[in-house]
């Protein structure tokens, strides 16, 4: 029962990214950054979307799902019953956060987000409830991709980029933020 519940969700979240609306939901996220920063912007920390309807309108996307042992790589709250969600969703504001700072993407690359997380290289952050995957993409450069689990046991896209695989080691160690974490695939 539970590979079927994986490989049915595999399939859902790639059936989504394949559709159209991948598209219209990165541009709704590009016409929101660029109402609200007229001036253009290239870098944010962090983006707060106050008006409700604005976060509606924009929504959140489902962009991978994690596997077993990625979920039990996360730090489990206090009770025993918990179980993190499969499902990674990238949510209106990191949309727009991931507009603004990696605007070099593409629908493309992040039609390949469940290749990343599936195959790529887990890195187990320090605070235990981050995972960072790097997956090589040519021979210049790699995917990152870092999940974040929330309190209620969500799991949310924070971070997607491109980064030159140079600078691969140096950003396993920013991530791994004490030596002992890394978990290869």
């Amino acid at each position: 029962m539970e590979r079927a519940d994986i490989d049915f969700a595999r399939a859902r979240v790639r059936s989504v990214l394949e559709s159209p609306e991948l598209d219209a939901f990165l541009a709704r996220a590009l016409a929101y950054c660029r109402r609200v920063f007229p001036t253009p912007v290239n870098r944010v920390d962090f983006v707060r979307i106050e008006d409700e309807a604005d976060r509606r309108r924009i929504g959140g996307f489902p962009v991978s799902t994690l596997d077993d042992r990625a979920r039990s790589a996360l730090r489990p709250p206090p009770n025993d019953r918990w179980q993190p969600n499969r499902l990674v969703w990238l949510s209106a504001e990191n949309g727009v956060k991931q507009v603004i700072n990696h605007g070099d993407l593409t629908a493309a690359d992040y039609r390949r987000l469940p290749e990343v997380i599936e195959r790529g290289e887990m890195v187990r952050e320090a605070d235990g409830r981050h995972l960072a995957f790097f997956l090589e993409i040519g021979p210049d450069y790699s995917y990152k991709a870092v999940v974040k689990q929330t309190a209620n046991n969500e799991i949310f896209l924070t971070t997607f980029q491109k980064i030159r695989n140079e600078d691969v080691p140096r950003a396993k160690r920013r991530s791994l933020g004490r030596p002992g974490n890394a978990d290869r695939r």
